[in-house]
């Protein structure tokens, strides 16, 4: 039995009506064409189709997401700094995790007043609760980390288990090792994209079970190994080129990678050697059938998804998807969630709709920041509620019969149904989900209607925001045996490149000393962000099979724009005669 059935049948009119066809962005002006597909998950989550374009939709999403980004905000209750993801410009304030869940913000609940729009009243609501500052699953230990997974003796990582390891994200099993994004299994590794098992290398992507190597392009099963590109079970190979042991010995006896000068040397002879000797497969995905996207592994049915694993059902437009992911649509982060709609981070949970940060949450609409929550909307952090509007408590039947007033007050209104607007974002756009994994330029934020600040505003950098004390990172010097870590940890630095300070740590300059790393000189947030755009981006595009010319659909990726693509027939034939 319908507990909303006024919206239901206003809900029904609106979707019995609805024909495929040519459709106008109503943000962009873009024209897409919505399809029986499209309308099928309208019916499913009997919402009313959305005015925006797919790719508006994604956009819109991905600027409200965090990617990787750090920020000092305050306390909200004694104004102490507080280190979290959340840009003080926002106007969010934030309690750390453990304070936070000792609190009850439903004294916080308000009626809702029907003079006033609904997101307008909505992120007053979200400006009066404060926040958890780190979203940690597991409680780190001696850690700064975002989303922990179990971190140890951790710094500025998010979404990372493991111990000893630097400015890193999605890594899991990750022991000493710094810039690694998306590896799993990694140890005393640097700069490290995507792949597993991975031991002891520099500079290394899309790679798996490979040890002792640097300067690596989809190579698996190799050792010992100097710049190889699309190798299978090789050792002392030096640029593409097979050497005898001996030979590669007196190659790697005067290479010394721990000078940034040397580093960068090789770095820029690989990117020459991957122009003229990498060829890309048309995806990386592994054991997922009837599925499209970009890096999938054993999922079904999923549908223009990304960075997806372990089980995933019968989704579309979804990114981090993990589990026992069924059933979403437009969702980011629906971590063993089922029948979720146009939300960011619904982990465990089933049936959200319109939610940003939700946890093991049932059957709630335009919720920010609940847990262990059902039968609840427009909520911001509740923890253990049910029938709750506004973070305000209802009976059980007084809250149905007020839902569905409120409902079709919203469809009325054309509110209902809408994502979370461009102000309800918490980041720095260029570092949100869009600006990393989407790449989105000051064009598209523009485009997308995202607003700006100066990301050091707000007291966001705290002491670093003394220019006057920081000096210039080109001066740090060229080799790491030439630093001394009780004269560099701890001082300002000026990325004047990106116009950001940094400092390094005592731990990340031992780190660099003791496998040999020479010292970076850009910002960490710079550096990392360089790892998520060498790896493909999360939109797609055309491409042509570069030995067949059979038609592709590719991921993007704004690093290498001139690649030379193979159809899984061609690539697995191209591995065979030359891996």
């Amino acid at each position: 039995m319908s507990r909303t059935p006024n919206y239901d049948a206003k809900a029904r009119s609106v979707l019995d009506a609805l024909q495929p066809g040519e459709r106008i962005c109503a943000l962009t002006g873009e024209k897409w064409t919505m399809d029986e597909a499209e309308i099928g998950w309208y019916r499913k989550f009997n919402v009313p189709p959305s005015p925006y374009a797919p790719l508006t939709r994604w956009y819109l999403l991905a600027g409200t997401a965090l990617g990787f980004e750090w920020w000092w905000n305050a306390h909200a209750e004694t104004g102490k700094p507080v280190l979290t993801y959340i840009h003080p410009a926002s106007g969010v304030r934030v309690l750390p995790d453990a304070e936070w869940h000792q609190k009850d913000f439903a004294e916080k609940g308000t009626a809702f007043d029907e003079a006033r729009p609904f997101f307008e009243q909505l992120l007053a609501l979200r400006q009066r609760v404060p926040l958890p500052a780190t979203l940690n699953v597991k409680e780190p230990q001696n850690s700064i980390a975002v989303i922990s997974q179990g971190e140890t003796n951790s710094y500025f990582t998010i979404g990372c288990q493991g111990k000893n390891s630097f400015y890193s994200s999605d890594g899991l099993d990750m022991e000493s090792s710094s810039e690694i994004y998306g590896v799993q299994h990694v140890a005393d590794s640097y700069q490290a994209i995507y792949g597993e098992r991975v031991h002891n290398c520099r500079a290394v992507s899309h790679s798996y079970d490979c040890a002792n190597s640097s300067f690596l392009f989809d190579c698996r099963n190799c050792e010992d190994c100097f710049g190889g590109t699309n190798l299978r079970n090789r050792r002392h190979v030096f640029f593409n080129r097979q050497l005898t042991p001996e030979a590669y010995a007196e190659r790697m006896r005067d290479i010394d990678l721990s000078r940034r000068s040397v580093f960068g040397a090789y770095r820029r002879k690989f990117e020459e050697l991957m122009a003229a000797d990498a060829y890309w497969p048309e995806n990386f995905n592994e054991k997922s059938p009837d599925s499209t996207g970009e890096y999938l592994r054993d999922c079904v049915e999923c549908r223009n998804c990304f960075n997806s694993f372990g089980g995933p059902r019968n989704n579309a437009w979804c990114a981090w998807a993990y589990g026992k992911a069924e059933g979403n649509y437009f969702s980011l982060g629906a971590i063993d969630a089922s029948d979720a709609y146009s939300c960011v981070a619904a982990m465990e949970c089933r049936g959200a709709r319109f939610c940003l940060n939700m946890n093991r949450s049932r059957n709630v609409e335009y919720c920010v920041n609940c847990l262990n929550c059902e039968d609840c909307f427009g909520c911001v952090g509740l923890n253990r509620k049910k029938f709750h509007i506004f973070n305000r408590p209802y009976a059980e039947e007084d809250y149905w019969r007020e839902l569905d007033r409120l409902k079709c007050l919203l469809l009325k209104r054309g509110e209902y149904g809408l994502p979370f607007p461009q102000a309800f974002s918490t980041s720095y756009f260029f570092e949100s989900v869009a600006g990393q994994n989407l790449a989105a330029t000051e064009a598209d934020r523009v485009k997308y209607g995202f607003p700006i600040f100066d990301p050091e505003s707000c007291g966001a950098v705290g002491k670093l925001a003394e220019t006057a004390a920081a000096r210039p990172s080109a001066e740090v010097p060229d080799a790491i045996d030439d630093l001394d870590p009780a004269a560099w940890a701890g001082v300002p630095l000026l990325d004047q490149a990106c116009g950001r300070r940094f400092a390094f740590l005592r731990p990340e300059l031992e780190f660099y000393r003791a496998r040999r790393i020479a010292p970076p000189v850009e910002h960490f947030i710079t550096r990392v962000k360089r790892l998520y755009q060498t790896a493909n981006v999360f939109l797609m595009e055309d491409a042509a099979c570069a030995k067949c010319g059979a038609a592709l659909r590719v991921a993007k990726n704004v690093t290498y724009k001139n690649r030379r693509h193979l159809c899984r027939a061609c690539y697995l034939r191209f591995l065979e005669e030359n891996g």
